[in-house]
């Protein structure tokens, strides 16, 4: 570099310190090794420290969501779906119309229920529904296909003992016995659309749509006459192969703008809530426009899409599962060099391809397999809780509807035993506010949470003389963050924020999305203040399920979180953690499979399974023994059991050589009496942890 450039390189070097301060403009050298040095990392959990390929580093934004449920003998405050959006249960009347799995009916009878038994079944794709015991379900066995299908109406209890077939395969163990038909696509009410539907589904599969720029791309030519003619622009060949300018599409742009596409970018994609809550060839519009651009049908007729949103692909299986199919999502990392991308693949399966497509040249590659039944398999019932209830009766003869529901309670218990992390001395003593937005934090989640400091704790909540509106909630949060530098924010839950003019409007009032959009003010206000400050964010979602009661779901919540967040963890499923001997088992917990689908130390994908004990909240020893007897730390000789390890810790142990004495010291006979051996000596359970993460680092 010449002098003169040297110097003016350094003028305004010394420009930016005079107007910004030290340490705005660094070289980019200077950042690498900077987080590692500097930010603290605080584990949640031996199980989650795993997937999460240690913990959450400070600074971080956190997302936290749970799997949705379905069932027909519910909690009065589930939700159902009708024909003009969801709708709790509770505050259904005779005469409401309710979307069933064959069209809609009527409701012609509503019977509380008081409390009764809850019992989860479980899917052959991990998905669950919860009922009553004696609740009818219309089931299938499942037989070889040559075999005549009758459908049968069992009751739970019925299926529950009788759940496998007593022959054994070879190759896939245990046979499930009963499979529940999936429903005919779902009727919802017509509303008007400022896009063709099939059109704004090629501009989201092939599209560019920035503030400056509308293009498309595709080598069929007959799709741009499609977006010329419904959309009412030019669209004209670029210089580029297979490039084409949208030309005159001032209308086009504006209502891109009004359904919030405008601007855009592959990864950001979303199929409105006005396309998805909408009458079915609206819905199949979007579809085929998607398929015809992004979509695949390979010669044995199977059709898959790739997409780099997941955002869009959670709204495709949505799609295709609200009409009647089933769509699997599985993410597929592309290494780049040094980075890597992730795509989501789209698994389609419906009755008929055909319809998936209107572009001829995939049209013929779908192959029609006769009568296509699609069903999911019962491979569990758990019992899980009892609960107040109530049932409806619909005027169909097999008294069948469609459901929805949020389950939230292992997010609530996860994030306070990281707050309990959080405000240990060693992890920054950090202090914790609590926006208890829903009012679900009780007494019971604080007090049954280990190592919690209720001094160093702060729940922000309504009262009687004043309801906090989302506006009000969020600037608690932001006085926080500026106030108290490291703090940990838990916000119980995004979904519930509620602006001021939806609660003075009262019930029934249609403003959605006004407390997502205040929330995505609070995102971008704080984006740079919380790596910064070194506090974290600690958000719980809710996930909301298809109308088909089964699979298919998406957050909900402000699309902008999900974007910045740096940690996404969502409960794909769980199950009672339940001990003791068959027959009278005792359930102690919950067992959580969770799916890391962001990571802010390593790659996502990874899947673990927390332990969740009643007055414990995760438990650290059973998961940090479970871990070492997988990496070969903890000894296991049919009921005896040794913690190894030890040996690399004699100082801890008192003694001076790994000898008779000290093995005798660290071996137990059965898993109950290690446990508690480890729960009487805490440093040993910090020196196996450390041993685990050590083993996962190499």
């Amino acid at each position: 570099m010449s002098k003169d450039k040297e110097k003016d390189k350094v003028d305004f070097t010394k420009e930016i310190v005079k107007q910004f301060g030290e340490g705005v403009a660094v070289s980019a050298r200077d950042i690498i090794g900077l987080d590692e040095e500097k930010k603290k990392i605080i584990p949640v959990g031996p199980a989650l420290n795993v997937g999460l390929r240690g913990g959450i580093p400070e600074g971080s934004w956190v997302t936290c969501s749970g799997q949705p449920k379905t069932g027909k003998e519910q909690p009065v405050s589930a939700i159902v779906y009708t024909p003009s959006g969801p709708c709790k249960i509770g505050d259904l009347k005779l005469g409401d119309r309710i979307c069933h799995p064959d069209g809609v009916s009527r409701v012609a009878g509503v019977f509380p229920q008081g409390k009764k038994a809850v019992y989860r079944v479980h899917f052959d794709n991990g998905d669950w529904a919860e009922c009553g015991a004696e609740h009818l379900w219309e089931v299938r066995d499942c037989r070889p296909a040559k075999v005549e299908q009758v459908d049968r109406v069992l009751s739970l209890i019925q299926i529950k003992d009788n759940l496998f077939h007593s022959d054994k395969s070879v190759k896939w163990g245990l046979r499930p016995r009963w499979s529940v038909r999936l429903p005919r696509p779902v009727v919802f009410k017509a509303r008007r659309t400022p896009i063709d539907p099939y059109t704004l589904g090629l501009l989201l599969g092939n599209g560019t749509i920035t503030h400056t720029n509308l293009r498309f791309t595709t080598m069929d030519e007959e799709l741009c006459g499609v977006i010329s003619e419904m959309a009412g622009c030019q669209v004209k060949a670029s210089t580029s192969p297979y490039q084409y300018r949208i030309n005159k599409g001032g209308r086009l742009r504006n209502a891109l703008g009004r359904l919030g596409l405008l601007g855009r970018k592959a990864h950001t994609k979303h199929v409105p809530d006005l396309y998805k809550c909408n009458e079915v060839s609206v819905r199949l519009g979007v579809l085929q426009g998607l398929m015809d651009t992004d979509g695949t049908a390979d010669m044995r007729g199977s059709c898959e899409l790739k997409t780099a949103s997941h955002a869009l692909a959670e709204d495709i299986k949505w799609l295709v599962q609200s009409l009647g199919g089933l769509c699997r999502i599985r993410p597929i990392l592309v290494n780049l060099g040094e980075k890597a991308l992730r795509y989501d693949r789209c698994s389609i399966r419906v009755p008929e391809t055909c319809w998936l497509f209107r572009l001829g040249r995939k049209k013929r590659r779908c192959v029609t397999r006769g009568s296509r039944v699609l069903r999911r398999r019962i491979v569990a019932v758990d019992y899980v809780r009892e609960e107040e209830c109530v049932c409806i009766k619909v005027d169909r003869k097999d008294g069948l509807y469609l459901t929805d529901n949020f389950i939230v309670t292992h997010n609530t218990s996860t994030a306070l035993s990281f707050a309990a992390q959080c405000q240990k001395p060693e992890h920054g003593g950090r202090h914790v506010y609590y926006l208890n937005i829903e009012g679900r934090l009780k007494e019971m989640n604080l007090m049954g949470t280990a190592g919690l400091d209720l001094d160093k704790m702060t729940v922000f909540r309504s009262t009687p003389d004043k309801i906090l509106t989302a506006k009000d909630y969020l600037t608690l949060a932001m006085k926080a963050i500026t106030s108290h530098p490291g703090c940990l924010i838990i916000i119980d839950s995004v979904s519930a924020l509620c602006d001021e003019k939806e609660m003075d409007e009262g019930v029934g009032y249609e403003n959605r999305g006004a407390g997502n959009k205040i929330f995505a003010g609070f995102c971008r206000q704080a984006a740079n203040l919380v790596p910064i400050r070194n506090c974290i964010v600690w958000a719980i979602m809710h996930l909301t399920q298809s109308q088909s009661g089964y699979g298919g779901f998406v957050e909900k919540g402000s699309r902008t979180l999900q974007y910045q967040a740096d940690v996404q963890m969502r409960v794909k499923f769980d199950r009672p953690w339940k001990v003791g001997a068959a027959g009278s088992e005792k359930q102690i917990g919950q067992q959580v499979h969770w799916l890391i689908e962001s990571c802010a130390l390593g790659p996502p994908g990874m899947e673990v399974d927390s332990y969740i004990r009643y007055g414990v909240g995760v438990d650290n020893v059973f998961e940090a023994i479970n871990l070492g007897v997988q990496l070969g730390l903890v000894g296991k000789a049919g009921a005896w059991m040794s913690l190894d390890f030890m040996a690399r810790y004699l100082d801890l142990l008192g003694v001076d050589k790994w000898n008779e004495e000290a093995i005798k010291k660290t071996k137990t006979q059965g898993a109950e009496k290690l446990y508690r051996l480890l729960q009487e000596n805490p440093a040993w359970v910090v020196a196996l942890e450390t041993e685990i993460a050590g083993m996962l680092k190499s």
